[in-house]
């Protein structure tokens, strides 16, 4: 499974069996952290992230300060969803054994404490997809304080479930229309034999006719000698 690079915030999350009224069941857009961010958020010029999910496909894009990039998967060539969670371990455990530090006189107790909210309130989730040609697509979010939205593991599921009856249904439809069929519709015809293989039965049966057991001249129907050697015919 991969998992996304840059964590980002969540500005705005959307996922029902319904569509919204921009036409998307799933609509999930994200931006960069920090307080500087969201004020460049505002005038539009902030790195965003967004995954949409629509009956047909899914729109993933992602921005930068440079640009964004888009990539539109159809329905038909998702493989798979996929979700999960991080906490920060080894950073909570680094700031405890500082702070701790720091804090000796106090037993390390602040630093302890300061250490642990760290590690819960820093969990990130990772949303994300994977086509029928091996591209992954995934997207890190952590807590919004701003925005007020929350991470939820839940949610996620909802989702990925969101997405695979998506691609159940859009299968299916493909199915349905011809794009695979189900079953052969009638059994194959047999292949034609080839011309030159053809033999055509006689017309009639040719007789041998019979010969003279001496000197073996052609004896005619109703013969009883032989016109050649006047043997007399069995």
């Amino acid at each position: 499974m991969k998992i996304a690079k840059n964590v980002f915030v969540i500005k705005s999350w959307s996922a029902s069996n319904k569509l919204d009224r921009d036409g998307n069941f799933v609509n999930i857009q994200g931006r960069a952290g920090g307080l500087m961010s969201w004020l460049m958020s505002i005038l539009g010029i902030s790195p965003t992230v967004s995954l949409k999910a629509r009956g047909d496909r899914i729109i993933f894009q992602e921005g930068s300060l440079e640009g964004t990039a888009s990539s539109v998967t159809p329905m038909e060539n998702i493989c798979s969803m996929f979700y999960a969670y991080k906490r920060p371990l080894m950073g909570a455990i680094c700031l405890g054994v500082v702070l701790g530090a720091a804090t000796f006189f106090l037993l390390g107790i602040p630093g302890i404490l300061i250490a642990i909210f760290y590690y819960f309130l820093n969990k990130s989730l990772t949303i994300g997809f994977s086509d029928l040609g091996g591209h992954v697509r995934a997207i890190a979010f952590k807590r919004s304080v701003i925005e007020g939205q929350e991470i939820d593991e839940n949610a996620a599921a909802h989702v990925c479930d969101i997405l695979q009856a998506l691609v159940d249904a859009r299968r299916e439809k493909t199915m349905n229309t011809g794009g695979t069929p189900l079953a052969p519709a009638s059994a194959p015809e047999p292949a034609p034999v080839p011309s030159q293989a053809r033999v055509e039965p006689p017309s009639a049966i040719v007789s041998t006719p019979r010969r003279c057991k001496q000197c073996g001249q052609p004896l005619d129907a109703g013969s009883t000698f032989c016109d050649e050697c006047g043997k007399q015919v069995e």
